[in-house]
């Protein structure tokens, strides 16, 4: 029998808007196997990857998601970190999947709560005729207009306004333990921030050479930014000479010398910048 649908007359007041129930994070311990709404604040994040089939085949985009919120503990006894709740994102093209920055608020409806290695766990499966979708915020502003969204249509109401906030106001009150760092974080920056100066970045490190130079490894670091474009610039012998006299850096390379290798990039993410940076062997280990 055809679907009967019910057109609402000019006049006719519009229809009650839907509002959706949210758990807090630590409340959803004992809802294995349902489907759940939640906020969180993302607090880390894995590379995005392929995943593969039982005959061999590449299937989904997945990554998993760090989130916690205010009902999460903290690490105990005053030390850094935080306890974090694994969301399991899945989704057909990379271009479904979240991009994330530290801090951002992620509302999800619909996500499944399921239980691995005796620990919760979120299983979000994003895209068209999927059930779960998601509406990202940044966390250092204060805006309410999302960075990206699953879905065209969405729902904004007093109440999401208001949990954001609280979101953004947990984030700000513990950015050291959250972004599990110690000490100052007043040089710290995201690549895509970068400039000619001295700076402390937060990174995965993706890749080590250790034979490519005699007295520098070349790691490869990524946290899921894009590095700014520099334009390149002619150095003279004589500043080049002093720049490596101060700072104990060998004289400049070739840049092709730091392109990685393609079967070394087949595991990295697909998305935002692996960058290249020189570490002097014997401080490796610092």
């Amino acid at each position: 029998m055809p679907r009967q649908v019910r057109w609402r007359a000019a006049d006719e007041p519009p229809l009650p808007r839907r509002d959706y129930e949210y758990f807090e994070l630590a409340n959803l311990a004992n809802c294995t196997q349902t489907y759940n709404n939640v906020y969180g604040v993302v607090v880390d994040w894995t590379g995005r990857q392929k995943g593969k089939n039982m005959i061999g085949g590449y299937t989904d985009m997945y990554c998993t998601i760090f989130i916690t919120d205010h009902t999460i503990p903290l690490a105990d006894g005053g030390g850094e970190g935080v306890e974090k709740v694994a969301l399991r994102v899945f989704a057909p093209t990379v271009e479904l999947m979240p991009n994330l920055h530290r801090g951002d608020i992620i509302r999800l409806h619909r996500v499944k709560v399921e239980k691995y290695n005796e620990k919760m766990t979120l299983v979000a499966s994003i895209g068209p005729k999927r059930y779960c979708q998601y509406v990202l915020f940044r966390g250092d502003s204060q805006e309410y207009v999302p960075t990206q969204k699953s879905s065209p249509n969405f729902t904004l109401t007093d109440t999401d306004r208001d949990t954001v906030t609280k979101l953004r106001r947990h984030w700000a009150d513990n950015y050291n333990r959250l972004n599990s760092v110690g000490g100052s974080l007043e040089y710290l920056v995201r690549i895509e921030d970068l400039r000619e100066t001295f700076c402390d970045l937060i990174c995965k490190i993706l890749h080590i050479v250790e034979d490519e130079l005699p007295d520098m490894n070349v790691w490869y670091v990524w946290d899921g930014g894009d590095a700014p474009s520099v334009a390149c610039a002619v150095i003279s012998e004589e500043e080049e000479e002093f720049r490596s006299s101060i700072r104990g850096f060998p004289a400049v390379q070739n840049p092709k010398e730091f392109y990685a290798a393609a079967d070394q990039m087949q595991e990295w993410p697909c998305l935002g910048t692996a960058l290249p940076v020189l570490v002097p062997k014997d401080h490796a280990g610092a």
